[in-house]
């Protein structure tokens, strides 16, 4: 694999760019009162992290160097953030947004500095984790444990396994004591789904929070004890989360 990178999936590499060395933290970070709090704080809180690479662009002529700097601005000049993955880290990626593009030519070459902002610091797994279990209690605790740097922010799936009429369900991260509460029917079969990072439930696919209370469960590093209340004894729970990285 070259050292290069991917932008919103599209290789680089194929235009000639090389990173040379880069300005990127990979130490811990500090989730700091914005992330810890997320249920109760903007977004912007957050401190940004700055990709810095210091990139050469290769080609066999001036006339070709010039087609691939136009390549490489069309893949960069997106208004939103998506995915950046370095060759050098291809088990993670940033939601990054880029910044500039500077450097000189000379011949067929062109050397210079390529940035990124990733206005949420942290890197994610390219890869979901998912754990399955069963719910044959109620209450019913399952204990999945968290890989990577820092805690995540995963998504619930409760599946029914018979009528739910008029259920209390609860979910509750015991060591945070962050537990969320949903009133409601559920049908055979059907899936009540708790998007924590996006503070949104759906019912068999269509919104329902109009009976949502409390606080939706991040998930700690290390081994978490989620309890579930009011779901019987005969269906399932499915926590799928992205690894994240400081």
């Amino acid at each position: 694999m070259g050292n290069s990178l991917s932008f919103n999936s599209i290789d680089l590499g194929q235009y000639g760019l090389s990173i040379a060395s880069r300005d990127v933290s990979l130490g811990f970070q500090s989730e700091g009162i914005q992330l810890q709090n997320r249920a109760y704080a903007n977004d912007s809180l957050a401190i940004p992290k700055v990709i810095a690479l210091n990139i050469n662009i290769l080609a066999t002529a001036a006339a070709t160097l010039k087609t691939n700097l136009d390549s490489i601005k069309g893949v960069l000049n997106k208004q939103v953030n998506t995915q950046l993955t370095l060759d050098s880290l291809p088990d993670r990626y940033w939601m990054a947004r880029f910044e500039s593009l500077t450097g000189q030519i000379e011949g067929s070459v062109f050397s210079g500095s390529l940035v990124f902002m990733s206005y949420d610091p942290f890197a994610f797994s390219t890869s979901e984790t998912l754990h399955e279990y069963n719910i044959d209690a109620d209450p019913k605790t399952v204990q999945p444990t968290v890989l990577g740097t820092s805690r995540v922010e995963p998504v619930y799936t409760l599946t029914a396994g018979e009528l739910l009429t008029d259920i209390t369900l609860k979910v509750e991260n015991s060591g945070t004591e962050m537990e969320l509460v949903w009133e409601g029917t559920i049908l055979d079969g059907k899936d009540l789904e708790i998007d924590v990072a996006n503070w949104h439930v759906t019912n068999n696919a269509v919104a329902s929070m109009s009976t949502v209370s409390g606080e939706f469960p991040y998930l700690n590093l290390g081994v978490n004890s989620i309890k579930v209340t009011g779901f019987s004894t005969t269906g399932s729970i499915d926590i799928v989360y992205r690894k994240r990285y400081g």
